[in-house]
Formats: C-alpha cells, structure tokens, sequence
C-alpha cells in the first residue's frame, strides 16, 4: 500500500487520503465476515458466442455466501441482464449456504472515464432492493456520497436501464457509421451534417462516426439485453444490427486506406488506440482490431497514443510505439 493508484479516475491523492481514513485494501475473503454491506463490482464481459460471461459475477457471489453474515446487504454494480439481483445471485448464495439470509439490492455502475464533469458524486445513481429494508439500507448508503440517489420501484428496472443507456449510444453510433460512407459519396461531410444537425435544441443528440466502439460497455451490454431477449422468445433485430454495423467499421476504414492506393512500403501511423481519448483502457478498442488488418497488406504500421506508454505487441512484433 504505497499510496499509488492504477485506476485512471482515482488520484494517487484521493487513494492516499482514503487510506488515511481507513481504506485497507485485502485479498483477504475472510473480511467479507466484517461487512454489513458487500458491493459486487467485477467485470461483466461476453464470450466468443456474444453469450454474457458471468463467471467473475458467479465467483464473487460465491465468496460473499460462503463469508457473509446473515442481514448483510449485497449489493451488485456490475452490469448484466435484468433479474439477475433477483434470480441469479440469490441461487448462487442458496447453493453455497441455503441457511443464509441476506438481503439484495442493486446499484448499476455509471462511469464516464476521464470525464471531469459527471464524478461518481454528480451521476445520479439508480438504486432498489429486492425488500423494502433493502432499498432504504442501499439508498441510505448510496446518498451518504452521491448527490442524487434516484430510488427507482424494482431492480428489473435498474437492471434494464444500464443496458438500455449503452444500447441507446450503440445503436446512435452505428447510425451514424452507416450514414458516413452515403455521404462521402455525395461529398458532404457527415461531421458538417451532424454539427448543423446539433443545432436543433430539442429531439437531437450528436454521436459522430468511427473506427468502431469499444470499451467495456458499449460493445458488451447491449448484447446482455440482446440474450435476455433471447432467453424470452425474441429477437432484437435493431440492436444486432447496430452491433454488426459497428463490428465493421475496422474493415471499412482498412478497405478506404487500400484505396488509396499506397506503396506496400508506406509506414502509416495509427493516432490513438484505447477505445477514446485520455483514457488507457484498450478493452475492445476498435483500432487495435484495424491494425490487425492493415498490417495485413501494410507492414510498416506503427502507432501514437498520448496515454499508453507499451502495449501488448505478440501477434505483430514489428508495430512499434510512435512515442
């Protein structure tokens, strides 16, 4: 505990006064026995089949039912598809320890990287418990550091709502990345379109078009809304097409640089690759995937990100950093 923090939002400064104050951060389950309130925040990703990969989730939950006590509240921030607070992680404790009685509540993370303005304190946080002693013990909790605690009736509905606000950028986004190639041929600027679109103050949102999404939220969540559906008896054709549209973009931008008509000895630079600006997270970034393909055809491909010192370079040992 050297006071140095490898999350991107926390300060070293923040992480030194929390330690300060009594933070001890542990590998140690056991303490879970210590808590009145477990937070379940792991990583929520899909597998290969674009199936949800719930096994950090599982894991966890796992941990808290084989330490916890009786009336501690557990609490889930990760993202997944709703019933999951009140199906999936009460089974998963039963089947640990069928005597233990806990209570439930969820709290869907909501996390805008680098972004100065919207803090874990100014988002409004969505919050409901499977009980009424659930929710006013999660409420109470959250409203002791965030601004605007907004209790909403089940925690289907907070469930519902995280998928459906990176469903809604995702489908926006691939909107926008179908419409550039039509208005390149017309030889307008789809970022012109869009900027005098912005104008109207009312029925419009600007989302500009690129190489891809990535991220651990948009590319991922949307699919965990798509497999609930599925598990339903429905198809939501709109989404799993915006998540093809945006799956494409890669090969589209590779396919605009071959037409250029370049030397195979061209060196091009690719300018930034974690999934957006000022960040250092290269989970599902689109542009690691388009360099794959243009090394393809172009094997002087080298890269620049103001954030990223060293990245993984196994399947293309010659793609230097262009720092």
């Amino acid at each position: 505990m050297d006071g140095r923090s490898y999350v991107e939002d926390v300060s070293d400064q923040d992480l030194v006064k929390a330690l300060r104050e009594g933070f001890t951060p542990t590998s140690d389950y056991a303490r879970i026995g210590d808590a009145s309130i477990a937070i379940i925040c792991v990583p929520t990703p899909i597998d290969h089949e674009s199936r949800p990969d719930l096994q950090p989730l599982i894991s966890a939950v796992k941990k808290i039912g084989e330490f916890a006590l009786s009336s501690t509240l557990v609490i889930n921030e990760s993202t997944s598809y709703p019933t999951t607070v009140r199906k999936l992680i009460p089974s998963t404790i039963k089947e640990v320890d069928a005597n233990l009685e806990l209570l439930f509540a969820v709290a869907p993370e909501r996390v805008d990287p680098g972004n100065k303005s919207w803090s874990y304190q100014r988002t409004p946080r969505l919050v409901s418990g499977l009980t009424p002693e659930a929710t006013t013990r999660a409420v109470t909790f959250y409203s002791s550091f965030c601004e605007n605690v907004v209790e909403v009736s089940t925690p289907e509905i907070a469930e519902f709502s995280k998928v459906l606000e990176n469903s809604f950028r995702q489908v926006n986004i691939a909107l926008v990345n179908e419409l550039a190639p039509l208005a390149r041929l017309a030889g307008i600027s789809i970022f012109d379109v869009i900027e005098a679109a912005a104008t109207k103050p009312y029925g419009f949102m600007p989302f500009w078009p690129g190489v891809g999404v990535g991220g651990h939220c948009i590319p991922v969540d949307p699919m965990y809304l798509s497999w609930f559906a599925r598990q339903n008896g429905m198809d939501l054709q709109l989404i799993e097409s915006a998540q093809a549209i945006n799956a494409m973009q890669p090969s589209q931008v590779a396919k605009l640089i071959s037409e250029q008509a370049l030397s195979k000895d061209s060196q091009i630079l690719v300018v930034g690759i974690a999934y957006k600006a000022g960040s250092k997270d290269l989970r599902e970034s689109p542009s690691l995937e388009l360099i794959k393909q243009i090394s393809v055809d172009y094997p002087k491909v080298e890269w620049w990100d103001e954030s990223i010192d060293s990245w993984n370079e196994t399947y293309r040992p010659n793609i230097v950093t262009g720092k």
